[in-house]
């Protein structure tokens, strides 16, 4: 672990933007709910709920997090290529969210693919179901797509510096779906068996977070609370996951699910419609 933490302090960023300049690349993390169990009985047995409005219920909660990628000319110019790595946290907080003792930790989705780009296969760490794209791939995919997705922390199942590896030391062929997964954008756009089977942005992999319903509700937040967790871009030349440290706009984007959300936020435009109708009022009280 403290080879890949050496890597990563290196290549750590912050999610910070820089105002007045180009944007360059920008790889996000979200997380997303995908399912719901009202208790943790089905986890494995049966397929998830949908989940309830506002993720408002009391229960099991399945969260995917998802990673896209975006580049620029100027990350291409330097030799970037795409997605090399990233390491972060899952923040839950210390009232009504948790992570369920019968579904503890990280479960990583390690799909392996074949390098001409032509299938893509994953077997789901939960149910053991066996995923394939196009649907009669059955032949040996020949490369794992990430060297490493695990939670590598102080244990499995603290959620703390999961780390996922798009891999090192190689160069990847043009068609090769580890040269673009997560992106959507040019120069590249992910890999269509990649996406037909885990999405675009590409599921990472899952975890299972049990909410008390409470009204007060409560927040998952992804972080980077090290200097040794950021990202890393891959360079096709130096065939190896580097920052592209000095460019301008360089940026991790990390974001939060929230649950027991029972009423909705009025957005930025109907504010501003707010704010008039109020203005108005006002003045006829006041005529």
């Amino acid at each position: 672990m403290s080879q890949i933490k050496n890597i990563l302090a290196a290549a750590a960023i912050a999610a910070v933007g820089f105002i007045g300049t180009a944007k360059a690349a920008t790889v996000t993390l979200t997380p997303v709910v995908t399912g719901y169990y009202p208790d943790s009985s089905g986890i494995g047995v049966t397929p998830p709920l949908a989940a309830p409005a506002g993720n408002a219920l009391a229960g099991i909660y399945q969260v995917e997090l998802r990673l896209a990628v975006s580049l620029s000319p100027t990350d291409t110019a330097n030799g970037f290529t795409g997605f090399g790595n990233t390491a972060f946290n899952v923040g839950l907080p210390a009232l009504h969210l948790s992570n369920p003792v019968d579904a503890p930790g990280w479960f990583a989705y390690k799909p392996t693919v074949r390098t001409a780009g032509d299938g893509a296969k994953y077997t789901d760490p939960i149910d053991s179901s066996v995923h394939s794209s196009p649907a009669s791939f059955s032949g040996l995919a020949n490369a794992p797509l990430w060297d490493s997705n695990d939670d590598i922390g102080p244990s499995g199942s603290d959620l703390q510096f999961i780390f996922v590896d798009v891999g090192q030391n190689t160069a990847f062929g043009a068609s090769d779906p580890r040269q673009t997964v997560g992106e959507s954008n040019s120069p590249g756009t992910q890999n269509a068996n990649l996406t037909n089977i885990l999405n675009n942005p590409i599921s990472l992999g899952k975890l299972f977070v049990s909410f008390d319903g409470s009204a007060a509700g409560a927040t998952l937040n992804l972080n980077t609370n090290s200097p040794n967790e950021g990202f890393s871009l891959h360079n096709n030349t130096t065939k190896l996951n580097t920052t592209a440290t000095g460019l301008p706009g360089q940026t991790m984007s990390l974001g939060s699910v929230a649950f027991g959300v029972t009423g909705t936020v009025p957005e930025p435009t109907s504010l501003a419609f707010l704010a008039v109708g109020g203005l108005m009022a006002a003045r006829r009280r006041r005529a």
